[in-house]
């Protein structure tokens, strides 16, 4: 660490961090403050929807990207090229590719369509009358019904028809 006068612990990331303890001062870089990044949880994605998921997963990865993006600027501006950093870069970059890489289930899935049709009256066969000559009942004296169905169809969100999974690629891209 930078400007270490004295054997102390890590400090956990905050603002300029200045601890004087029997004459012991440590000031750390922004660059220091950036936390570790190693393995990507999927626990700091809300997925509530579709929506909630992009949203989500969108922000945390600029705010990585962002991260990254300081560090790298701070090694090309020091002198020195200390491991911690060129560490912590690289946990950066193996970071942003796991989340590209994870496959979230679809939260909004979305497989059956509703359809409806008119067909011909199977009780007047078509002349919205009864053998009696009256108005038939079930078609109301029209001739024609009209038929609600579901049909199966592909997810609009993940492109298939049983419960797929989006990549974090493909949420980051879109």
């Amino acid at each position: 660490m930078n400007g270490i006068f004295c054997k102390t612990s890590r400090i956990a990331a905050g603002t300029m961090i200045v601890l004087a303890l029997a004459g012991c001062v440590v000031f750390q870089t922004p660059a220091e403050r950036i936390p570790e990044r190693e393995n990507f949880s999927v626990l700091q994605i809300k997925q509530g929807s579709i929506e909630e998921l992009r949203e989500s997963y969108s922000a945390h990865y600029e705010q990585i990207a962002g991260e990254l993006e300081q560090l790298e600027q701070y090694e090309s501006k020091s002198v020195e090229h200390p491991l911690w950093l060129e560490r912590k870069i690289e946990n950066h970059k193996k970071y942003l590719a796991a989340m590209d890489a994870y496959r979230f289930l679809c939260p909004s899935h979305q497989v059956t369509t509703t359809v409806i049709r008119e067909m011909t009256c199977s009780e007047c066969d078509g002349s919205g009358k009864t053998s009696r000559g009256g108005k038939c009942l079930r078609c109301a004296g029209r001739g024609t019904v009209l038929l609600q169905e579901s049909k199966p169809r592909k997810c609009p969100y993940c492109g298939q028809f049983y419960r797929g999974s989006i990549s974090g690629r493909e949420l980051h891209e879109n």
